[in-house]
C-alpha cells in the first residue's frame, strides 16, 4: 500500500501509451514494406515492357548483385552504438559515419 492510486494510474497510462506507440510503429513499418515491395514490382514490370529482353536480363543480374551486397552495408554498427552502455564519444560517431560511407561507396 506504499504506492498511491495516482502513481499506479500514471504508470498504467504510460504503459498503454507505450503499447499504442509500439503497435502503431509496427503497423506503419508493415505499410512501408508493402508499399516498397509494390513499387519495386511495378517498376520491374514497367522496365520489362520497355527494355529488350537481353538488356532487362543484364539489368536484373546487376540489380541482384547490388541488392545482395547492400545487405552488408548495414552490419549492425548503428544498433551497437544505441545499445552501448557508456557515453558515445564524438570520435566513435565520426568513425562509424566514415565506415558506413566507405561501405556504401564500395558496394555501389
Amino acid at each position: 500500500m506504499s504506492e498511491s492510486f495516482e502513481n499506479i494510474e500514471a504508470r498504467d497510462t504510460t504503459y498503454r501509451s507505450l503499447k499504442y506507440k509500439a503497435a502503431n510503429g509496427v503497423f506503419l513499418l508493415g505499410i512501408r514494406r508493402v508499399a516498397i515491395q509494390f513499387i519495386q514490382t511495378a517498376s520491374s514490370i514497367i522496365l520489362a515492357r520497355l527494355l529488350f529482353p537481353e538488356v532487362f536480363g543484364t539489368f536484373a543480374i546487376i540489380l541482384f548483385i547490388v541488392s545482395f551486397f547492400t545487405v552488408f552495408t548495414d552490419i549492425g554498427f548503428g544498433a551497437a552504438i544505441i545499445q552501448q552502455k557508456k557515453k558515445v564519444e564524438e570520435k566513435q560517431l565520426q568513425t562509424l559515419f566514415l565506415t558506413q560511407i566507405c561501405l556504401s561507396v564500395f558496394v555501389t
